[in-house]
């Protein structure tokens, strides 16, 4: 068994949902508090936590009807998330097979409300059912994430990783930030919004096409 923990992002990295759909199911979630339904063509979503992405909406006079955000963008992923709206990115399989041969410690670290994170996962159709996470309610910064997933997975695991040892797979700068700043190794890979030479200029520890790699990198 490797002594290493794998933190692995979800949108971008092990899986993509289609944009017509998210774009649908974020427009009928703002307005139903009100909100212009065109708004959130302006935000970034990449690498950000769902619970800041729908603070950012809500001016000072709106921060109450933040709940009610939550609550009717996760009613609408349950009811209108499809398994053909998600699709499993290049390598997720392999990196699977090579979880379960080698038995890899490995969680989700993933800015998705837990509930629409697990749907996701599920519509995927990805083989594994990851034994713990850390998920985006509640947090604003990714960094603080970061930390709070690898004591929980000392207490999943029964086992101290040393910093050296813990690894954050994901597709944004904000990835790689957040495992710069806790002294984790990171691995960028480009299948999301960011290509190489994007990802190249915030120094990842290491740089992959794909996930197809991500084994070789660590055997």
């Amino acid at each position: 068994m490797s002594s290493k923990l794998f933190l692995f992002d979800l949108d971008g990295t092990l899986l993509s949902v289609k944009n017509h759909r998210m774009r649908h199911i974020v427009d009928e979630s703002l307005k139903s508090v009100g909100l212009h339904h065109e708004i959130h063509r302006e935000k970034k979503f990449s690498g950000r936590t769902d619970h800041d992405i729908f603070q950012t909406y809500l001016n000072s006079e709106m921060k109450h009807r933040y709940n009610q955000l939550k609550v009717k963008y996760i009613e609408l992923m349950q009811s209108e998330l499809k398994h053909e709206d998600v699709d499993l990115l290049d390598g997720a399989h392999e990196v699977a097979n090579w979880i379960t041969q080698k038995q890899i410690h490995w969680g989700l670290l993933t800015g998705n409300y837990e509930i629409t994170g697990k749907l996701k996962v599920q519509n995927a159709g990805f083989p594994l059912k990851a034994s713990f996470g850390i998920f985006g309610d509640g947090f604003l910064d990714r960094t603080q994430m970061a930390a709070q997933a690898v004591n929980k997975a000392k207490l999943h695991f029964s086992f101290e990783f040393s910093p050296d040892s813990i690894v954050i797979i994901g597709d944004t700068p904000n990835d790689i930030r957040c495992a710069k700043e806790n002294n984790y190794l990171s691995v960028a890979v480009a299948t999301g919004g960011f290509t190489k030479a994007n990802l190249a200029e915030y120094k990842p520890d290491y740089l992959i096409e794909s996930l197809h790699e991500l084994p070789y990198l660590f055997s």
